[in-house]
């Protein structure tokens, strides 16, 4: 029975894609519906290569997020899960756990778990993670994102009772979702183990530090999120965690 609904914005223009697709029905296989959405001129072509999924045109020109919302939106009350991946990610195998976490908990609203770079010149790198959830506003605070979404899945009344993500972003609106999410009181279950790749290149558009910068500093502002004695600890206690993975980039 498919109770998952995945979504995948894609310009339709790299050859990772495939990777992307294969790990998902590798991971899920039959319970999820895989949900390709791209530019109207690519459909047709996309269709073609990977006719077992479902390819959607966009229904505008406003960006990922924007993609991604109008498909769950109009889709989501037939799921039980849902979650997305770009087209330039992809989930390990151990994912699985998190489907595991939610089909054995059911007051856990989302899954969570570490994620590692995938770099250029094809080495890893594991990203700094943290099993406690609720410092996740502090840590923001300080510029620091403790979990992406390649690494989650949620239930689909996180996101209907978020509405959404939020399409004035063009790269944090995963930030301020799971901000949102966490203020309004939804429950996370963190998996300790890195579950999905998050591949680094520079013609990416979360290379461009400057929208970076200011679309955090916006995210600041909206958040009214401030230093504060408690998150200077939070932040403390988060390096002590991942301080091996600290010690091993130094002497790497």
């Amino acid at each position: 029975m498919k109770d998952t609904l995945v979504i995948t914005p894609t310009l339709g223009t790299r050859d990772t894609l495939k990777q992307t697709i294969d790990s998902v029905a590798s991971v899920a296989g039959n319970r999820v519906h895989h949900i390709i959405t791209a530019p109207s001129e690519v459909v047709s072509s996309l269709r073609e290569s990977y006719p077992h999924l479902e390819v959607v045109a966009e229904a505008s020109k406003s960006g990922i997020y924007a993609a991604v919302n109008g498909i769950i939106k109009e889709r989501i009350h037939c799921f039980k899960y849902v979650a997305y991946i770009n087209d330039d990610d992809f989930w390990l195998s151990d994912f699985r756990e998190l489907f595991a976490i939610l089909d054995d908990n059911p007051l856990v609203d989302a899954a969570i778990s570490r994620v590692a770079f995938l770099l250029e010149d094809g080495s890893t790198r594991k990203i700094a993670h943290t099993r406690n959830y609720k410092t996740f506003r502090n840590l923001v605070t300080h510029s620091v994102i403790p979990f992406t979404q390649q690494g989650v899945l949620m239930r689909s009344k996180v996101f209907s009772e978020n509405s959404g993500f939020d399409e004035n972003y063009r790269l944090v609106a995963d930030t301020d979702f799971w901000l949102r999410s966490i203020e309004r009181g939804h429950t996370y279950r963190s998996l300790g183990k890195i579950c999905a790749m998050y591949r680094v290149h520079n013609t990416q558009l979360s290379s461009d530090r400057h929208l970076q910068a200011q679309e955090h500093a916006q995210l600041i502002f909206k958040h009214q999120m401030h230093p504060t004695f408690k998150s200077i600890l939070d932040l403390v206690f988060f390096r002590l965690e991942n301080l091996h993975l600290y010690l091993a980039r130094l002497f790497k």
